[in-house]
């Protein structure tokens, strides 16, 4: 199943990453931060939504407060991670314009 694919693949960059996180030859003080927000957008956000795709039960609104939404199946559902080396706002502005690459080119 390509699901199963796709989560074998997500593991593996989600522990090689953790695993760069804690190799202290790497780090900068400044880095610490960074972990904190990986372990927490991977626990808050990926798991949650890996979870939603797997069960066909991915919907997005058009706001907050929106009633207006659209459902997808996992085989129409592509996820694309993006991990700079630091989380500051210069490496979050390049990652949202790979993103716009990707989306609308």
């Amino acid at each position: 199943m390509l699901l199963e694919i796709g989560t074998v693949t997500i593991n593996k960059v989600v522990s090689k990453a953790i695993d760069n996180f804690f190799d202290k030859s790497k780090k900068k003080d400044t880095d610490i931060v960074s972990i904190g927000l990986a372990f927490g957008y991977f626990y808050n956000f990926l798991d949650p939504i890996s979870a939603l795709i797997e069960r066909d039960e991915l919907e997005i609104f058009d706001s907050p407060n929106g009633t207006n939404s659209q459902k997808f199946n996992a085989e129409d559902v592509r996820v694309q991670i993006i991990m700079p080396i630091h989380l500051n706002v210069y490496a979050l502005q390049r990652c949202e314009e790979e993103l716009a690459k990707v989306l609308f080119t």
